[in-house]
């Protein structure tokens, strides 16, 4: 179960990276860690490999970083969030505001 859930979430990851490097382009992310872009094209097919410290580079500067998850954490989208937020806040107001007509 555990390796099956370990693939799963490296096939993600590889593909977040694989988008994230299509965003900038092979000139641009060969630009971020310092080689030219048939260097990135063969790294995508696996015919070269970044040390870990390009690999380092490479993610901060296609925007992506390395977070620590927990069995207890969710994940989820920063616009939901800033909904899910804005609904709470306004659930509060109102309740509030019943209150205060109580009064």
């Amino acid at each position: 179960m555990a390796t099956t859930n370990t693939s799963k979430s490296a096939a993600q990851n590889m593909a977040k990276i694989l988008s994230a490097i299509c965003e900038v382009g092979t000139t641009g992310a060969g630009e971020i860690i310092g080689r030219d872009p048939t260097f990135i094209s063969r790294l995508k097919s696996g015919e070269k490999h970044l040390t870990i410290d390009e690999f380092s580079v490479l993610l901060a500067g296609i925007g992506l970083e390395v977070n620590e998850t927990a069995s207890d954490r969710v994940v989820i989208d920063r616009q939901l969030h800033e909904s899910l937020l804005t609904l709470s806040k306004v659930g509060l107001q109102s309740i509030h505001t019943i209150n205060k007509a109580d009064i």
